[in-house]
């Protein structure tokens, strides 16, 4: 009867010790899963137009740079009219295992087409997006201006705005 108890004993901590462990997907109480880790600085690869044309440097480049709380990008590229287009940004993020934040410090847009000059924006706009988990990485939808939505892919991202362009970046530090 007593091993009959101590059997019983075992399964009933078994099944607790497997149900924790498929609940938790096998972390430790307390821990958390990491974040992904984008910390680095990624070049402009090319970019992929809706009909097909692709652009690559030097017609188009550009360089993005996270470091562990900050975000500083900058592209530039001629429009189909041969005008001057480029963007410079500052970002401060957070990124978790669930979500990504970001606050502006320093937007600037030359849209030579306009012919309005320089626009700069220092408000403190922020916002965030969860990110999600896929086979070969993660994507972030990043959150401010309608900016596209970012597949990062171990030392690659491709950087996607519907209807728009497919920018392929490519880690170098």
């Amino acid at each position: 009867m007593k091993a009959y108890l101590r059997v019983g004993s075992l399964l009933v901590l078994f099944g607790a010790a497997a149900a924790f462990t498929f609940l938790t997907d096998g972390s430790a109480a307390g821990d958390s899963p990491k974040a992904p880790n984008i910390v680095g600085t990624y070049k402009f690869i090319s970019r992929e137009l809706p009909n097909g044309e692709k652009l690559v440097p030097p017609n188009i480049v550009g360089l993005i740079s996270f470091t562990e709380n900050h975000r500083n990008f900058n592209i530039y590229w001629k429009t189909p009219t041969g005008k001057d287009f480029s963007i410079s940004a500052i970002r401060e993020y957070t990124l978790t295992d669930k979500e990504y934040k970001e606050k502006n410090i320093y937007t600037a847009i030359n849209n030579g087409d306009t012919g309005e000059g320089i626009s700069y924006d220092l408000s403190d706009k922020s916002g965030g997006n969860p990110i999600t988990i896929t086979e070969s990485g993660f994507k972030i939808q990043l959150p401010l201006y309608d900016e596209p939505m970012v597949h990062f892919k171990g030392d690659t991202f491709t950087a996607t705005l519907e209807g728009e362009f497919v920018d392929t970046w490519e880690k170098v530090d």
